[in-house]
């Protein structure tokens, strides 16, 4: 009911600039032209949009302003607001990747061969990245265009990493005993801690999680590990990487019986169950603003951050330096561990063996199918896209850009080592592979019920084999796999 009402407040402000851009068009334009820009972004990055945005569109006689959205729904609204009052007030539309299907198959967006000639557009397809296409389209058909994207970083301390690199021999054995409990056989067989963090996996993940919670760090005893909790899109991504970093691909996400998923969970419950992952993650619902804080409070030792938020953290850090314990020296950033799963086979490897593989996420801009000027929008929408913009969003934000050669100058471009480390980090990321999230509206629905999934699985009866977890999926996927007609592996 809160969301309900909160979505109809925003709704309703629109509402009141969607009544005077009515007025407005009814008579003959003797003004600049107006439009709204609709974007899911930080205020920050709204802002500094806004002011590019301006001085852009004075030179084309427009008046554009850049308004927020949060949550998917409201953007729904606003369209289906739009289209009943005939307003034509909003131009382009910024597209979490989770509606991509869904707007094009319900013609909510228009191909932007409506607003450019099939030519320049050929041509200016071929200036992105191909992969950061959230669709597959032939060139008359391209209704959206990537305009930046996402993918998992892992972030840690130093320094307690090194305490247990120096003392894991003296904690295997014990923990070995733990692992037997789920897996029969402990740790793998020839298993060693591992100096360099892009060599870990899900073991020495559970390793450190496992030494971090049995000892004492600055007064307090607490698991030192975490992602996000809330049950939002954040964290419906982190379990979806899991999947990812288990060796799956998209057809395995939309299979909740799936091997790579029923392994993700099964080490989430470990996680939980082990009380390595701080429970006020889900308590109290952490988002990534959450993680963020409590690793510069050094409450958490490791975390999964996208590179946008690693801006976050490190922004945070040198502006507070006084207040914050943690120095930009004290953290470490690495390619994510390597998936594998939990049981091992009677030769004590892991039966299955993953990747360091991570999502990938992407937004892309669209012109709405009730414009004010395509044209015009479409215009917009390449100087959002262009290279000098996107290399400035990704110096001040951190963006991940989509555009061919922005991410190839990032040493030139970026103005701090920290910036740098980063995103020499993320180009190993990509390297070492990123899988894009389903862009279809069944993904959506089916994020909702792993979350639930998460919830009833992991956090609240925890747990552990594989057979029971694999049964307690089925009642929560019933209705999605009886409508495909099966009942999964």
């Amino acid at each position: 009911m809160l969301n309900r009402l909160r979505r109809m407040t925003i709704v309703g402000g629109i509402i009141f600039l969607l009544i005077g851009v009515v007025l407005i068009s009814g008579c003959e334009r003797k003004t600049p032209g107006k439009m709204t820009v609709l974007i899911q972004g930080s205020d920050a990055y709204a802002r500094w949009l806004q002011t590019k945005i301006t001085k852009f569109s004075k030179s084309f006689d427009w008046q554009v302003t850049v308004s927020t959205y949060v949550q998917n729904e409201d953007l729904l609204d606003m369209l289906n607001l739009e289209q009943e009052t005939q307003s034509k007030n909003i131009g382009v539309i910024e597209v979490p990747l989770e509606l991509s299907q869904q707007l094009v198959r319900h013609k909510k967006v228009i191909p932007f061969s409506r607003a450019a000639s099939e030519e320049r557009l050929a041509r200016d397809l071929r200036t992105y990245n191909p992969a950061m296409f959230p669709l597959t389209q032939k060139v008359q058909k391209v209704s959206l265009m990537p305009e930046r994207a996402d993918v998992f970083l892992m972030v840690y301390l130093k320094v307690p990493v090194k305490n247990l690199l120096k003392e894991w021999k003296l904690y295997e054995r014990e923990f070995s005993f733990v692992l037997q409990r789920y897996n029969h056989w402990g740790l793998p067989i020839g298993y060693s801690f591992e100096k360099d963090p892009s060599k870990w996996d899900f073991y020495d993940l559970a390793f450190m999680g496992y030494y971090w919670a049995a000892k004492p760090y600055h007064d307090a005893l607490i698991p030192r590990l975490g992602h996000q909790g809330l049950p939002t899109t954040g964290t419906l991504n982190a379990l979806a990487t899991r999947v990812i970093e288990s060796g799956g691909t998209n057809k395995d996400l939309q299979n909740p019986l799936s091997r790579p998923v029923v392994d993700m969970f099964q080490w989430e419950s470990l996680f939980v169950k082990e009380n390595y992952y701080n429970p006020e993650m889900w308590e109290n619902g952490w988002s990534s603003a959450n993680l963020v804080n409590e690793f510069l409070n050094r409450r958490l030792f490791l975390t999964f951050l996208n590179q946008q938020q690693l801006f976050s953290l490190f922004e945070k850090i040198d502006s507070n330096k006084t207040k914050i314990p943690v120095r930009t020296e004290d953290v470490g950033i690495s390619i994510l561990p390597r998936g594998c799963s939990l049981m091992l086979g009677p030769e004590r490897v892991p039966e299955t063996a993953g990747s360091n593989s991570s999502s990938l996420y992407v937004w892309s801009l669209g012109i709405p199918s009730t414009f004010p000027d395509a044209p015009f929008a479409y215009k917009l929408i390449r100087f959002m896209t262009s290279r000098n913009l996107q290399a400035e969003a990704m110096n001040k934000f951190g963006i991940l850009p989509t555009r061919k050669g922005v991410l190839a100058e990032a040493d030139s471009v970026l103005d701090q080592s920290w910036k740098r480390n980063v995103f020499h980090v993320l180009r190993k990321q990509l390297n070492a592979g990123v899988i894009m999230l389903p862009s279809d509206s069944e993904w959506t629905h089916l994020g909702a019920l792993y979350l639930a999934a998460w919830e009833n699985i992991c956090v609240k009866s925890k747990l552990s084999r594989q057979n029971a977890i694999k049964k307690a999926l089925k009642p929560i996927f019933k209705d999605v796999m009886k409508s495909r007609g099966g009942t999964g592996q």
